[in-house]
């Protein structure tokens, strides 16, 4: 099931089982034999059933499932010792343990042998179906983690500073463990893609790395955001939904501007972070989930914490080790390397010709500020590979990050300006400029531009600009 949330840094959207899943069945029960395989052909999956073990682990013996539904209890074979047969003959298979007579003994017994889920009955046929979407995730998960393996490219920290260096050297030592990381920058630094790093360098890595901006979401919304909700559980829940944190079990969830968070999420936070436990917004159960969380902010936390506006206690169990970005004014030894680096992602993508810069250019990077980081830095050259048509990039593009006033006085001689007009594009491409900067995080772009967030999108409304 693709995601609508990034998996190491790749992109889908949320739908409807997407390949043609086999599944194989052992259940003795010719009813709820019946009932599976119909899930399975609602689902678009194709599915083998059999009512013993022994014919079931024949069928493994001579071909291949993504998903194999076992019962505990089974004539010929026991479930258990089907599942540690089909572990061995079939590795790549995703194993889920049916039961009516569940005890923790045997659930601890399954998932330790190697069990993907363990169901009791009787269940519903949206039980089976979220299985069928977990697992297939997580073999989109898998192929995403081998295409990594096969050094198919991907988005990675570049960078010989030494402050650099010691944030990878960080990277390293954070990624064996789960302790708490709290990721410190400027916007633009690449602070997610340091999240990234220690997800795909730990123990977690086969599973979801889940990003999410605390400040693009409305206060009202980020506990359903991070918790879920059941249907009906306030005003438009008009379905049951699976919270962020549930999404990453096993992997990673990344909180960036954490500093953002409401005094009572920031309670709620601390609680699942000392507990590991959470409830869904109008649930009354306690879901566990494994997962590590990793903050960032652009802001003084501990200032934030100082002046009463961030729990300490939070503050102290996310920052047990800090990692601090440097802006890429202090790194300027690392501009080549990322410019040739940002030219070989875009000139790939858009079949430009551009393959280096001449050395003015180079001149002209190095001496600017880029106020929006390595953001502003991937703007630019995404922006010069589209217009460039030669093989040296001639020109820096660093003109067009706000409207040039070039020539302005000449119009005004001429008799053809209209102040009216002019100012018209200097503000919309400021806020367009402030938007791409701010990753299209209003709040953030409002403050860059000293605006109020409301006032911003009055102004874009005015200016014909799509929110």
């Amino acid at each position: 099931m693709a995601s609508r949330l990034r998996v190491l840094g790749l992109h889908g959207q949320r739908c409807d089982v997407t390949r043609r899943m086999k599944v194989l069945i052992a259940e003795d029960d010719p009813t709820l034999r019946s009932f599976l395989e119909e899930v399975m052909k609602s689902n678009g999956a194709t599915a083998a059933s059999f009512g013993d073990g022994i014919s079931a682990m024949k069928k493994l013996e001579s071909d291949s499932f993504d998903l194999f539904f076992c019962d505990v209890r089974l004539p010929g074979a026991g479930g258990l010792d089907v599942l540690k047969f089909a572990r061995e003959k079939s590795p790549g298979t995703r194993i889920v343990m049916m039961t009516a007579f569940a005890t923790i003994d045997i659930a601890v017994d399954a998932m330790k042998t190697g069990a993907f889920d363990f169901l009791q009955k009787p269940f519903t046929a949206e039980i089976v179906e979220n299985i069928l979407k977990k697992a297939e995730e997580r073999i989109e998960l898998e192929k995403d983690i081998q295409a990594l393996k096969r050094n198919i490219p991907v988005r990675r920290l570049v960078g010989t500073d030494k402050g650099m260096k010691n944030v990878i050297e960080l990277i390293d030592k954070v990624a064996r463990g789960d302790a708490g990381v709290l990721i410190l920058g400027e916007s633009g630094v690449g602070k997610e893609l340091v999240a990234l790093e220690i997800h795909a360098r730990s123990n977690r890595a086969v599973y979801r790395f889940v990003p999410v901006n605390i400040s693009s979401i409305p206060d009202t919304m980020v506990e359903a955001e991070l918790f879920g909700h059941e249907k009906g559980a306030f005003t438009g829940a008009l379905k049951e939904r699976t919270g962020l944190l549930e999404l990453a079990d096993g992997g990673t969830l990344f909180l960036d501007e954490v500093g953002d968070l409401s005094n009572a999420m920031q309670t709620k936070l601390l609680r699942f972070l000392q507990e590991r436990k959470f409830r869904r917004i109008g649930s009354n159960e306690e879901r566990d989930v494994d997962v590590r969380v990793i903050g960032a902010t652009n802001k003084d936390l501990q200032k934030e914490v100082n002046e009463g506006r961030f729990r300490e206690d939070l503050f102290y169990r996310l920052n047990v080790v800090p990692i601090n970005v440097p802006p890429l004014r202090d790194r300027v030894e690392d501009i080549p390397d990322l410019v040739e680096y940002f030219i070989s992602i875009y000139a790939a993508k858009m079949k430009a010709k551009v393959r280096s810069v001449s050395p003015q250019v180079m001149d002209e990077y190095s001496s600017y500020r880029w106020p929006g980081n390595v953001r502003e830095l991937e703007n630019v050259i995404s922006r010069a590979l589209a217009l460039e048509t030669g093989e040296i990039l001639e020109k820096s593009y660093l003109d067009l990050q706000l409207t040039s006033n070039r020539g302005y006085r000449a119009k005004i001689m001429e008799g053809g300006f209209c102040i009216s007009d002019y100012i018209f594009e200097i503000e919309k491409d400021s806020i367009q400029y402030a938007l791409e900067l701010e990753n299209g995080v209003k709040v953030r772009a409002a403050e860059r531009l000293g605006l109020k967030r409301t006032t911003l999108i009055e102004k874009m409304k005015r200016l014909g600009m799509e929110e």
